[in-house]
C-alpha cells in the first residue's frame, strides 16, 4: 500500500513538472508573438519613414534633399524658368515684416547657372580644389550647382571682381544635413593672386562660418584678426527648421559696416568689419563639412538707393522686388524695398506715381508684356493693403521686354532688366 502511496505521489510530481514546463513554454511563445509584433510594428513605422524620405526623385534622377513639408516656394529666376505644376506654398509678405534689407539698385554679378549645359559640372568662371555638379531638385525649379568634395573644399566664382563700399551680395542655399555648412569668405584681389591654400583667408579677408550650431564672423589684415564676433549658437534653431529647404543669405556691405540675414532673420549686424584700405573684390564658398551643399541665384548688386530723392527727381526703378518665377506673387523677401518705397510716398502724400513692370527676353513677347502689367498691380495691391498708400495715388502699366536697359546676352543684363519702374506723374 505503502509502494502504490508513493508511486501516485510520484505520478503526481511528474505531471505537475510536466504541466507547469508545458505552461512555461506556453507563455514563453506568447511572449515571443507580442516582441514579435511589437517589432514588426516598429519596423513597418520605420519603413515607411524611410520611404518617404528615400523614394523621392533626386536630381537628375539622384537623391535629392528629402523636404520635411510638402510644399516649398518657388524660386526667382528667368522669365522662362519652368515649374512642376504643384500649388506651393508661400511665405507670407507679412513674415519679413521685420526684414529691411535692400538690394543693390544695380546687378554688377549673377549666376543662376541657366547658360550651364547639363555636361558641364564645373560652370565658365568658376575654379574649385574640390568638385561640383550642376543638377535639378524636385520642388525647387531651375539648375543648383552641388558642392562636393571633402571639407574645406573651396569654390571660386571669378567672373565676380568687385565688393564696393555700397554692395549687396544675395544667395540661395540649401544644407542636406543641420550640422553641415559653410564658410562664405571675402577677400580682396591681391590675396588671389599669391593664394596659395585655398582656405587661406587670414590675409586682408572676412570670413562668415555658417555652420550648423553657430554663425561667427572674422576680420583679418595679413595674418592677424581684427575682429571676431561672438559665437552665435541661437541660430541653430534656423539651420534645423530649413535643413533641406531653401535658405536666402543676404549681406549688405556699407563702407565698413556688414550686415547679415537669413531668410527674415538679422543674424549678424557689425559696425566696423570692412578694413578702409583693403580693396575686396573676390568671394568663396569653401564646405565646412564633407556633406553637400546647393548654390544658386548668386547676386551682387552695387549702390545705396535713396528711393525719396530718386521719387521727388521724377524716377525710381529697382530690381529688387522679386517674383515667383512665371507669376505675379511678390516673393516675400522684397518687403524691405516695398517698405521704403512705401516711406518715401508717405512723407510727399501730393505724389502721384505710375508702376511700370518690366521683364527679360526670355520667352513669349506678348506673354512677357502681360505678365509685366500683372507684377505691377501685384506691386500697387502690396503698397495699397500692406502699406496703407491711397490707390487713387498709383496707376500701372507694364513693358514687357521692349525698354531694357541693359542687353539682354548676359545673366547681369538680364537681371537687371527684370525691373520694376517708378515714375511720377504730377
Amino acid at each position: 500500500m505503502k509502494k502504490v502511496s508513493m508511486s501516485f505521489l510520484f505520478f503526481i510530481f511528474i505531471h505537475y513538472v510536466s504541466y507547469s514546463q508545458l505552461l512555461d513554454r506556453m507563455l514563453k511563445k506568447v511572449e515571443d508573438k507580442v516582441v514579435d509584433k511589437t517589432e514588426e510594428a516598429i519596423n513597418k513605422s520605420t519603413q515607411k519613414k524611410d520611404k518617404k524620405t528615400t523614394e523621392k526623385p533626386g536630381p537628375e534622377g539622384k537623391q535629392a534633399p528629402a523636404d520635411s513639408s510638402e510644399t516649398q516656394e518657388k524660386e526667382s529666376g528667368s522669365e522662362n524658368s519652368s515649374t512642376n505644376g504643384n500649388t506651393l506654398e508661400i511665405t507670407p509678405l507679412k513674415a519679413y515684416s521685420k526684414f529691411d534689407f535692400v538690394p543693390g539698385d544695380k546687378v554688377i554679378a549673377f549666376e543662376d547657372f541657366s547658360r550651364v549645359g547639363a555636361d558641364d559640372d564645373l560652370p565658365e568662371g568658376w575654379n574649385t580644389n574640390g568638385s561640383s555638379e550642376i543638377v535639378t531638385l524636385n520642388n525647387y525649379p531651375g539648375k543648383w550647382m552641388a558642392l562636393k568634395g571633402g571639407s574645406y573644399s573651396a569654390f571660386l566664382p571669378e567672373f565676380i571682381t568687385n565688393i564696393p563700399e555700397n554692395a549687396t551680395i544675395e544667395f540661395d542655399m540649401i544644407l542636406t544635413e543641420s550640422d553641415g555648412g559653410i564658410f562664405f569668405q571675402i577677400f580682396n584681389e591681391e590675396l588671389k593672386r599669391r593664394q596659395i591654400e585655398w582656405t587661406d583667408y587670414r590675409k586682408d579677408g572676412i570670413s562668415i562660418d555658417l555652420y550648423g550650431d553657430w554663425i561667427q564672423m572674422e576680420s583679418y589684415i595679413p595674418n592677424q584678426p581684427t575682429f571676431q564676433s561672438n559665437t552665435d549658437h541661437s541660430i541653430r534653431s534656423v539651420f534645423e527648421e530649413n535643413v533641406k529647404k531653401n535658405i536666402k543669405v543676404s549681406i549688405w556691405r556699407q563702407k565698413g559696416r556688414l550686415r547679415m540675414y537669413l531668410n527674415d532673420r538679422k543674424v549678424m549686424d557689425i559696425a566696423r568689419t570692412f578694413n578702409g584700405s583693403n580693396v575686396y573684390n573676390t568671394i568663396q564658398f569653401v564646405k565646412r563639412t564633407e556633406n553637400d551643399v546647393y548654390i544658386r541665384n548668386i547676386r551682387v548688386a552695387v549702390g545705396n538707393p535713396d528711393i525719396r530723392a530718386k521719387l521727388a527727381a521724377g524716377k525710381f526703378s529697382t530690381n529688387g522686388i522679386l517674383f515667383d518665377v512665371n507669376e505675379d506673387k511678390i516673393k516675400p523677401e522684397s518687403y524691405g524695398v516695398l517698405k521704403q518705397i512705401a516711406e518715401a510716398l508717405k512723407s510727399d502724400p501730393s505724389l502721384k506715381v505710375k508702376i511700370i513692370g518690366h521683364t527679360d527676353s526670355d520667352g513669349d513677347a506678348s506673354r512677357n508684356t502681360e505678365l509685366s502689367k500683372r507684377r505691377a498691380t501685384s506691386v500697387k495691391t502690396a503698397l495699397s493693403k500692406e502699406f496703407g498708400i491711397e490707390d487713387a495715388r498709383m496707376t500701372t502699366d507694364g513693358k514687357g521686354a521692349t525698354e531694357p536697359v541693359n542687353p539682354n546676352t548676359t545673366a547681369e543684363g538680364k537681371a537687371n532688366n527684370r525691373r520694376v519702374e517708378f515714375i511720377k506723374t504730377n
